[in-house]
């Protein structure tokens, strides 16, 4: 396998900081840039007066704190039928970075499924993740960050929120490099990806049910039907979630289909 050239986030990215923003993937979807001329665009913003999470939800985050920001990619070489595989790398990259830079904490980050970042029981960062599809091909995806730095407090209705602060007791000095860092781990397998896909996708996919919350524990979920004890099993290659019940019947669900009760 041959090896390319790996990612430089300084000269294969198109950089955008944007002081206020009604939302950094909300800018990127009517952004006009050269087609071809790099591989990623990336927006990040000190401010997001909508800041969008997961089916509508919105997102605390108070300005110039917290690290936003939304990254483009073209032509990208996953197939439709395996996207779940950008949601794995994604949130791999960023939990593969948070155990590096903060070894201290390396086992308490985790990735809650889909793809919410955890730290124990509370949300450290959220995804939304947007795809352009056509029949044969992602034309684009759109990845929105929220990562919780430097917030001291949380004063909106969200339940469970921290940030890097709250865990560490330190401010992160520069934060914009946790995003140099998780862009790179993010890119250089995207530059791979296409040369070994199935390698990659196992690869990427270990690693994800490696930094599973809840993995193998017993905990409490709730569905349309209730509420009801189960262990995580894992996550199926096209997003599903497997939990077995008490009574070992396998029970799969989609996004939103159930929740997990902290």
């Amino acid at each position: 396998m041959t090896n390319p050239e790996e990612f430089r986030w300084d000269k294969d990215a198109e950089w955008i900081r944007l002081e206020e923003t009604v939302s950094t993937n909300t800018f990127l979807k009517t952004y006009k840039h050269e087609e071809g001329r790099l591989s990623y665009i990336v927006v990040t913003t000190q401010f997001q007066t909508a800041g969008r999470g997961q089916r509508g939800n919105s997102w605390e985050s108070e300005a110039g704190k917290n690290l936003l920001f939304s990254i483009a990619e073209e032509k990208v070489p996953v197939a439709p039928q395996d996207q779940f595989f950008i949601s794995e790398l994604i949130s791999c990259s960023i939990v593969s970075m948070l155990q590096e830079r903060f070894p201290a904490h390396k086992e308490n980050f985790k990735i809650k499924w889909p793809n919410d970042i955890y730290w124990r029981d509370k949300k450290l960062a959220g995804i939304l993740i947007e795809h352009e599809l056509t029949d044969s091909h992602i034309a684009r995806t759109i990845i929105g960050v929220g990562l919780n730095v430097n917030q001291e407090t949380f004063v909106s209705s969200a339940p469970n929120p921290v940030s890097l602060l709250q865990i560490t007791g330190e401010e992160t000095s520069q934060p914009e490099l946790l995003l140099h860092d998780l862009l790179t781990r993010y890119a250089n397998v995207m530059l791979k990806y296409p040369e070994d896909s199935t390698y990659w996708q196992d690869h990427i996919r270990c690693q994800y049910h490696s930094m599973l919350y809840r993995k193998g524990i017993l905990a409490r979920y709730q569905d349309t039907e209730g509420s009801f004890e189960a262990v995580l099993e894992e996550v199926e290659p096209n997003g599903m979630l497997c939990l077995r019940d008490c009574d070992s019947h396998i029970r799969r669900y989609a996004f939103k289909e159930v929740s997990y009760i902290l």
